[in-house]
């Protein structure tokens, strides 16, 4: 199964929370090209993509979009790589395991806030 990078832009009055999909990647170096041509508010990505690795396209982002905010969405539970994530400029850090969580994740980086969360965090 092909990850897919999912690009979200803000639009208010569009759907429910506010969150509008304004497009999707196969792999970390069509998200960075992407970010630039849709320019959106969040980037959801996972660590493990083919090509480039969410972890390694999160600066090339921000370099481009500084204001970008990016919430790295993952099965990887570790805080090692919660750290890398941080260094690497994410906004946050949250399992698929609590994907109940998503919805809140995107609202609280959305304001530029924090979001990290892990099992063992």
């Amino acid at each position: 199964m092909m990850r897919r990078w999912c690009v979200l832009r803000f639009k208010t009055s569009q759907c429910p929370f506010g969150i509008q999909g304004c497009g999707e990647a196969t792999d970390g170096r069509d998200a960075v090209s992407k970010d630039r041509d849709l320019k959106p508010d969040v980037i959801i990505t996972d660590v493990t993509m083919p090509e480039m690795n969410g972890l390694q396209a999160t600066p090339e982002i921000k370099k481009e979009n500084p204001s970008i905010e990016i919430l790295i969405f993952t099965q990887h539970d570790s805080n090692q790589i919660v750290r890398e994530a941080q260094k690497a400029g994410g906004s946050g850090y949250l399992l698929n395991s609590q994907a109940h969580w998503l919805a809140a994740a995107v609202d609280v980086i959305s304001q530029h806030k924090p979001f990290f969360q892990s099992k063992q965090l």
